[in-house]
């Protein structure tokens, strides 16, 4: 939506599966102004269930089968929260989450699917369940590498997998397990399906229980029937009957039940814990809070757990969280009576169910593979292939969604007062500094140096606008991206004022938007045994965060600056670049999920250990790497020691995806002015052209410290295993310009 329109309703959808990614996606093509939409969900890729077996059996990459929730929240403008939910407080409309500040809601969504019933004794310890894939998935490839290393002896070893679970899911697993080990020799490897009753897929029609056995046999896959485990030890399982079978890996794809929070936040449940709705998706007992997927439990109408249901509901979901916004009727989901199902056999064959009526005989088994290859394949598409968004004709709000005493406010706020902060580039900077105050009164440190009676004083100011959709990251990386001047100085800081500008919203969104972003400035400032002593807070357009920095100077330890680089210094570099490319990516759903997330813990380290390690090994010249990217800051040095310098493109620490986006032609809007500094600097063609050299210009928020280190200050440097840090070249003598070469 507009960054002007207000924002006076928070829709919370707690959980990725596949009905909130569907709402998302629809939430994107007609999204109910005023509102913001915020995911929450433990992580930022999340599996679509349909497609495992084929990722197990090869057919598939990791990629193939996630939906990167990150990428299709920036697309649909959708906030993105990644944690854990711990507790639910619907009298106070508020979650609890593991690692990051409560969240409010106006309208809750629920679809976090089931967990792993690990109630067996010794389960949890000796044995890994097929849920959540996350933690499967890489127990699974290790069993293959330990499966082969043991083929590979030269010895009559046997590796022994047992899998237990004669639903659906289970033989889906042993099927794609042989598929997957279907090069070993048979002599050194077996694999078991255990299952409680006396025959497979109970429910389905027999005949697909029928040929599954079968399949099982022409597999190798030995079946165990009536073997209910009631004990598991280190690599056996014990049953209800006291008999025993020994494997060397274990997995469980057996009953799931729902996650305790919802029930034990007063929600009405069933006696699993599933949360109960109405035909509408509603809880019974909660109006502001609807339940979708495997969570929910259709009171009226139970249904299996199955992901159709989920893809099926989510229409209706949609449908019905903007009606609860609007305070208008809400439409029934019904549930259909049947659905194909699709059973993957693990050799790109599959056998079709529904109703009573089958397909399963051989020659049908290759078609029907495929058949569920293009509907999985399409469902993903839907997530990989994202449309161009139009923006809405309108950025007016719908008046039902504003309380009486604000309707007047909001409809008016565009005539209030606005201001946004961000950078400038250098030589904007140099050139209005220059004209205003004289030529030599331009100084780029990184923060003002002045004495009183008692002790020097060194104070900075700094302020950007939020790069990230999180107030309370925002906080802590804009905080630690202010403080970052002082440790560039090697001093500590004592004490800060706060420059708060918030976006306009309704009073209780504001409230919490301010709320969030104070817990993250002060959890940093309390990390760092600094003080907030003051600030002021204005209303944006955007949300930005300044701050005014106080620090001293530590007794009897040298401050850095820039202008001491000496010749013969090692330039050392103590963060990854490319946070601009990353974020300029991210904002054209470009940059992957995992790019995005190791840029956000590369800003979110502090660089005061950095600072302190070096003051420790005598360096004196040093700067952070900011707006202006590790050329212009480096440039900076130069210029202010009379030096030159010689940098090893080859040698850059690159933020993975940073290199990908960057040869892709992306590039952050402050790329353009922070690039005018190469223009009378000495650079052969080779190097220009080189894919890593856009990014030396690359704008960096909390980026890492540059320091220049003398030949012992380095060898110092080695010897620790504290810190990451990187060289990147060297100073040599000359006189303010600098070279770049490859080695």
């Amino acid at each position: 939506m507009p960054p002007s329109t207000p924002i006076v309703k928070h829709l919370v959808l707690v959980g990725g599966g596949h009905a909130h990614a569907l709402v998302i996606r629809m939430w994107a093509m007609n999204p109910l102004i005023g509102v913001r939409l915020i995911l929450i969900s433990p992580n930022w890729q999340t599996p679509y269930s349909g497609m495992l077996p084929g990722l197990l059996a090869g057919h598939y990459e990791s990629d193939d089968i996630h939906i990167d929730l990150r990428r299709v929240c920036t697309w649909a403008k959708v906030r993105f929260i990644e944690s854990n939910v711990l507790g639910l407080n619907p009298h106070e409309k508020s979650l609890q989450l593991s690692d990051h500040p409560d969240i409010h809601y106006d309208t809750l969504s629920i679809d976090i699917g089931s967990t792993p019933d690990m109630s067996i004794p010794g389960l949890q310890q000796f044995a890994q369940a097929v849920k959540p894939i996350d933690l499967f998935y890489p127990r699974f490839q290790a069993c293959l590498e330990r499966c082969r290393t043991a083929g590979s002896l030269k010895s009559e070893q046997v590796f022994r997998i047992l899998i237990v679970g004669g639903g659906a899911g289970g033989i889906e697993v042993a099927f794609a397990m042989a598929e997957a080990l279907s090069d070993m020799d048979s002599k050194h490897l077996s694999i078991t399906l255990a299952v409680r009753g006396s025959e497979l897929l109970v429910g389905y029609p027999r005949k697909i229980s029928h040929q599954a056995t079968k399949t099982l046999h022409k597999m190798n896959i030995k079946l165990v029937t009536n073997f209910d485990v009631q004990q598991v030890k280190q690599n056996k399982v014990i049953s209800s009957t006291g008999l025993s079978i020994e494997a060397n890996e274990l997995f469980f794809c057996t009953q799931a039940k729902a996650a305790l929070w919802p029930s034990l936040s007063g929600l009405e449940c069933d006696e699993r814990g599933f949360i109960s709705v109405n035909p509408k998706l509603q809880s019974l007992n909660e109006p502001a809070i609807f339940a979708a997927g495997d969570i929910a439990h259709m009171q009226a109408n139970p249904r299996p757990k199955a992901g159709v249901y989920a893809v099926r509901q989510a229409p209706i979901l949609f449908e019905n969280l903007k009606a609860h916004l609007l305070n208008e009727e809400l439409e029934d989901y019904i549930p259909q009576e049947s659905f194909l199902s699709l059973l993957s056999l693990g050799k790109k064959k599959a056998l079709a169910a529904k109703n009573k009526h089958t397909l399963c005989a051989p020659v049908f088994q290759a078609a029907l593979w495929r058949l569920k290859h293009a509907i999985d394949t399409k469902f993903m598409g839907k997530f990989k292939e994202l449309p161009l968004l139009e923006m809405p004709l309108s950025s007016t709000i719908n008046p039902a969604l504003i309380v009486k005493n604000e309707q007047l406010q909001i409809k008016n706020h565009k005539v209030r007062c606005a201001g946004c902060g961000s950078k400038v580039g250098n030589s904007i900077l140099r050139k209005v500094l220059s004209e205003v105050m004289g030529v030599q009164t331009f100084s780029p440190e990184d923060a003002a140096i002045f004495n009183t009676p008692q002790t020097q004083l060194i104070q900075t100011v700094d302020q950007i606008t939020s790069p990230i959709d999180n107030p309370y990251l925002f906080g802590k990386l804009a905080c630690l991206h202010a403080l970052s001047d002082a440790f560039a100085m090697n001093s500590k800081p004592v004490s800060v004022q706060v420059l708060l500008n918030l976006p306009y919203a309704a009073e209780h969104i504001q409230s919490q938007e301010m709320r969030l972003v104070m817990l993250g400035v002060t959890e940093i400032l309390k990390q760092h045994k600094c003080q907030l002593i003051g600030g002021h807070t204005s209303e944006a357009k955007e949300l930005s965060l300044g701050f005014v920095v106080n620090a001293l100077p530590y007794e009897d330890k040298t401050i850095f600056k820039k202008a001491n680089l000496k010749t013969g210094d090692t330039l050392v570099v103590s963060k990854a670049i490319g946070t601009g490319v990353i974020m300029a990516g991210q904002m054209l759903n470009l940059t992957r999920g995992d790019w995005y997330q190791s840029a956000l813990e590369n800003m979110l380290t502090s660089n005061q250990a950095t600072a302190n390690l070096f003051s420790e090994f005598g360096v004196s010249a040093c700067t952070d790497i900011t707006g202006f990217g590790l050329a212009g800051h480096l440039c900076e040095m130069l210029e202010a020691s009379l030096c030159k310098a010689e940098l090893n493109v080859n040698a850059l620490p690159l933020l993975n995806g940073a290199s990908e986006l960057s040869q892709q032609g992306i590039r952050s809007s402050l790329f353009p002015q922070n690039s005018e500094i190469s223009k009378p600097l000495s650079i052969s063609e080779s190097v220009s052209q080189h894919t890593n050299f856009p990014l030396l210009f690359d704008p960096q928020t909390s980026g890492g410290l540059l320091a220049g280190l003398s030949p012992r200050a380095l060898e110092l440097l080695r010897q620790q295993s504290e810190i990451e840090f990187y060289e990147v070249g060297k100073v040599v003598e000359g006189n303010c310009l600098w070279d770049l070469k490859l080695q």
